[in-house]
């Protein structure tokens, strides 16, 4: 991501002929950054990039994560949650982490971050239809801008 613009970057790479694919993820806002990648299917990232498309949220809470193991022993390396924000602004949640299988991660540490981005519903609609491109192969990335509130 571009060292000034805060949002949300998405790349759709090693794409696989069984219709997935890992889907790399960079967050930052204001000070905070993180980076991370997990695989997802075609299908479920078409399903969240139409539900982003909830006007209004209300309390509608929109979710898709990716990572390892079962649901027993379920390890997230890419969680995007969008809900309406402390001050009633759309807020992409993004919660990133390394993983702790040592073939792909050296070391014994995990870890995380936590970056919440906040935008608009016509941020959100861009959003949607880039990431439609980014599984389409169309597009190399689809990119979510933050929109920054006034300072009280």
């Amino acid at each position: 991501m571009r060292e000034e613009s805060d949002g949300l970057l998405l790349r759709y790479e090693d794409r696989d002929t069984d219709g997935t694919g890992e889907l790399r993820v960079e967050a930052k806002y204001r000070q905070f950054s993180g980076a991370s990648s997990a695989w997802f299917s075609d299908n479920e990232l078409l399903r969240f990039a139409e539900q982003l498309l909830t006007h209004p949220l209300g309390d509608a809470q929109l979710h898709i994560s990716g990572g390892t193991g079962s649901d027993d022993t379920f390890e997230m390396h890419v969680g995007l949650t969008v809900a309406l924000g402390m001050r009633g602004q759309v807020a992409v949640v993004a919660h990133l982490a390394t993983p702790t299988n040592p073939e792909i991660n050296p070391g014994s540490s995990r870890s995380q971050a936590r970056v919440e981005v906040l935008t608009s519903y016509g941020g959100l609609q861009r959003f949607s239809a880039e990431l439609r491109q980014l599984v389409a192969g169309t597009a190399d990335e689809a990119r979510l801008e933050a929109v920054t509130p006034a300072q009280d």
